[in-house]
């Protein structure tokens, strides 16, 4: 029985080196990236003086570095902290960023047609939640009379702090500038608990079918950028996504890059198009918060094709 313990204890040490060995090796690839040291301890809170364990919990932690301002420099610098994530299941199998990260390199070798897609990884929140945004920069697709070249794109998501599965989101790239775009009906959204690996099979095969469905959505979009709408139509977008009037003002003057002063409001009678994409400019660069950018990101193409389809 001792052999026995003694060897599952070996393997389970030789598989935990090889973890670490991989991990180590995305953290070279990608130095920028402020990578948490996450792990989970049972959990527990104090009341007084009293420490109360809860049962079959476990609290998900993270060892990371934080941006602090030092006052008497006045320079920013990297602090060590420790963050709480979450309470979790003792079932829990936490996912980590990098392990995601070369799930989702492992599935695109699974893809040969769709040549040299460009990854780049964002941790944010204090190292919580991970964005890999994957583009493919050799399928380009042209939208409207001035023949704007868009990208697919795939983007996977992973937390610590259970905000969100680990899941796989279907958007595309503007190439004139670094805005995400999202499509008007929504993409399959592929997730699963925090247990093993994602369905690489699965993955491969929605990410095909995706790529199919693309070219069909550039049709839309093309006609978006050949029908125009005057100011009142343009408020009524704003509106129907929730802006305020300050924010609203805001996207009207933004200049749209790409397009020297061009603005909404110079242009006086866009097209849907220049409304979709002074949108997700502005949410792309103008918004601090994730969350926001998601949720407005998805909720806009919906409202854009609504009324596209009311004033046809």
């Amino acid at each position: 029985m001792n052999d026995q313990i003694r060897k599952m204890a070996e393997e389970r040490i030789k598989e935990h080196e090889e973890t670490q060995k991989k991990i180590n090796q995305v953290r070279e690839r990608f130095p920028k990236v402020k990578w948490p040291n996450v792990y989970s301890r049972p959990a527990a809170y104090q009341d007084g003086s009293t420490t109360v364990h809860i049962a079959d919990r476990v609290a998900i932690l993270g060892d990371t570095t934080i941006p602090e301002f030092n006052k008497e420099a006045q320079t920013w610098e990297d602090k060590q902290r420790s963050v709480f994530y979450a309470f979790a299941s003792n079932q829990y199998k936490i996912v980590q960023h990098e392990e995601a990260l070369l799930q989702m390199e492992e599935i695109l070798t699974q893809l040969p047609e769709y040549s040299k897609p460009e990854i780049k990884p964002t941790v944010f929140k204090e190292g919580a939640r991970l964005k890999i945004h994957v583009r493919f920069p050799e399928v380009n697709f042209e939208v409207g009379p001035r023949k704007e070249q868009l990208n697919p794109s795939v983007e996977l998501r992973n937390s610590y702090d259970l905000s969100q599965q680990f899941l796989v989101r279907f958007g595309s790239h503007q190439m004139v500038c670094s805005n995400g775009m999202y499509a008007f009906k929504e993409m399959q959204k592929l997730s699963k608990k925090h247990r093993q690996n994602l369905d690489s099979e699965a993955v491969v095969q929605e990410i095909t079918d995706y790529m199919g469905k693309f070219s069909e959505q550039v049709g839309w979009w093309d006609k978006w950028a050949r029908k125009r709408l005057d100011a009142s139509g343009v408020q009524e977008i704003f509106d129907a996504v929730g802006f305020s009037e300050k924010r609203s003002e805001e996207i009207l003057a933004l200049p749209l890059i790409g397009r020297g002063q061009e603005t909404l409001k110079v242009i006086k009678t866009p097209t849907y198009w220049d409304v979709n994409s002074a949108v997700t400019q502005f949410l792309t660069h103008n918004i601090d918060s994730e969350l926001v950018r998601i949720d407005i990101g998805e909720r806009l193409p919906a409202v854009i094709h609504d009324h596209y389809k009311k004033a046809a």
